[in-house]
């Protein structure tokens, strides 16, 4: 121990160590209170899980929008499973639930059909549930007649800031403005599917392969809202080469998974957020071809919000356009043997412009695996740095820093310091115009012994990243991102250890044990921190627990 903190006062800045201590004490003060409320209506059945949720600022953790008003800052959105839309005001945990009449409606004329014909393969359909928000600017409904002036300038907001969620509504991927008042005008506002904004419809059945059952769905804003990348995840039924199965602990070895890629765009001058489709469901390859790798994690990458990074489950990391085409690629894993599918069961990015995000409270003086620059001869051959953090056997957490050059060179600003600019050649024009991509792995990794991680996300803390990890026994662990030193463990029990999924277990002949039929469901089991006010949700099955401040 004496030489791993030796290590640690070596590698890491005083400023680090210092922003260290503050965020454990912010911790400590701000999470002292767990309370706990059923997300789902008491009138329907407590079947009906929480597939997905976001707070109001959605699940981007580079956000570099508009600060959230007062108003809307408490709000958490969930999307559930029978299509229905929660929000729950965390201050007081008053609950309104959008598209509830239409959701009754759909479940009566499911239950007449299923009397009439014959039953079908359950596809799992209804799992094809996400959401997320994005916090936008709007002119006030009520206009001011008068408006004072102080030096010229209006002393009365011309604009405020609502919320735009994306979701899925009666077999569409939609979208919708959402404000305080219209939450507060009574417990239970039903929102009618009709004033939507439909963008695109689900992937129909029969994209999905013989026996296959839809596995996850996942939708994501881009920084500044002008993209949504939508992701389906169907699978298969295992198969027959025994080679083809994997050793991994817990793995669902064998299953062909197929994946589903679609880019919605925001139309120009229109202030209702309306987006139309820039590129159709596309059925996404991994790079190795082997239809047993799953793609892990979708996320925007660069301010102009044309590149996503994505993450397979064999460790490659991959860079692709809008048009969803890989531009460049890596992998996590230098020898040939660990690059197999299902390694890696969990991944979650950060990406660069989040080190220089007005909603970072993070400045300089940050440890060089994280926020290092390489540095050449112009402002545009600066590679700011970006964090992956991933889940691998289950239970080993490593992080990596990871370098992405997309732009082409560009002249010399006069303002650079003329000793910089001779200190790195300038790469070649042919070097310049291809993107590359590196992983840089972080010194340190962090294993949670026996208990498998449930999940995994990054937020901040008055750290650069901040890493929070559930585990499958409730616990829920805060790391640094840089030196994935703990900065904060809370146990919590499990609410429903009785929908725990069973996890496959690997058999004498390398097959998957694993009995589960295709109607099962894996319980819920989401964690969502938000950093201002700081607030952990996690949410199980039906359940959401709220850590907060006293």
């Amino acid at each position: 121990m004496s030489v791993l903190s030796e290590w640690r006062r070596e590698w890491t800045t005083e400023a680090h160590a210092h922003r260290q201590r503050l965020t454990k004490n912010a911790l400590q003060r701000n999470l002292r209170e767990d309370v706990q409320r059923r997300v789902t209506s008491s009138s329907v059945s407590s079947s009906i899980a929480v597939v997905d949720c976001c707070w109001s600022r959605g699940q981007c953790p580079c956000d570099t929008t508009p600060s959230v008003t007062t108003a809307l800052a408490p709000y958490l959105f969930c999307a559930l499973e029978d299509g229905v839309v929660c929000v729950i005001n965390t201050s007081n945990f008053a609950k309104t639930y959008l598209f509830e009449d239409d959701s009754l409606h759909r479940r009566e004329k499911e239950r007449a059909g299923r009397k009439e014909t014959t039953p079908q393969h359950d596809t799992q359909r209804d799992r094809l549930v996400a959401i997320d928000c994005f916090p936008l600017q709007q002119k006030p409904k009520r206009e001011v007649t008068a408006t004072k002036q102080v030096a010229g300038q209006p002393t009365v907001a011309d604009s405020e800031v609502i919320s735009l969620l994306c979701t899925v509504v009666d077999g569409f991927v939609c979208t919708f403005t959402i404000d305080a008042v219209t939450i507060s005008r009574a417990r239970s506002h039903s929102l009618k599917a009709s004033n939507v904004c439909r963008a695109i419809k689900l992937p129909a059945d029969t994209d999905l392969s013989d026996r296959g059952s839809w596995k996850t769905f996942s939708i994501r804003f881009s920084q500044q809202g002008s993209r949504i990348i939508v992701l389906a995840t169907s699978t298969g039924p295992p198969t027959r080469n025994p080679t083809a199965f994997s050793n991994t602990a817990g793995s669902r070895a064998g299953l062909i998974y197929t994946t589903f890629l679609c880019v919605l765009k925001r139309q120009e001058n229109d202030a209702n957020g309306v987006y139309a489709v820039e590129k159709q469901w596309t059925k996404v390859l991994p790079p190795n071809g082997d239809t047993t790798t799953e793609l892990l994690c979708v996320t925007w990458w660069d301010d102009e919000e044309s590149v996503i990074l994505v993450v397979w489950s064999d460790g490659t990391v991959c860079l692709m356009d809008v048009a969803l085409s890989t531009i460049a690629q890596s992998v996590m894993f230098s020898s040939a043997e660990d690059l197999r599918p299902g390694r890696v069961v969990k991944a979650v990015a950060s990406p660069p412009s989040f080190q220089g995000a007005p909603a970072s409270r993070t400045s300089t003086s940050t440890p060089s695996a994280v926020s290092a620059t390489v540095t050449s001869g112009t402002s545009n051959c600066s590679r700011p740095t970006g964090l992956l953090a991933v889940v691998v056997d289950e239970n080993i957490i490593v992080q990596f820093a990871v370098h992405s050059s997309l732009h082409k060179n560009e002249p010399t600003s006069s303002e650079e310091p003329p000793l910089k600019t001779q200190k790195v050649e300038s790469p070649s024009q042919g070097e310049m115009d291809s993107p590359t991509l590196t992983l840089e792995p972080g010194p340190q990794t962090h294993c949670s012994e026996d208990i498998p991680i449930g999940d995994i996300a990054i937020f901040d803390c008055l750290l650069p990243h901040t890493l929070c990890v559930l585990l499958e026994s409730g616990a829920l662990l805060i790391l640094d991102g840089t030196t994935v030193e703990i900065l904060y463990q809370r146990q919590l029990s499990r609410l429903f250890p009785s929908k725990v999924t069973r996890r496959a277990t690997s058999g004498a002949d390398g097959g998957s044990n694993d009995k589960r039929s295709g109607n099962s469901r894996e319980c819920s089991f989401l964690l969502r921190p938000k950093d201002r006010p700081l607030t952990m949700c996690i949410l199980e099955h039906n359940t959401a627990v709220i850590l907060r401040a006293s």
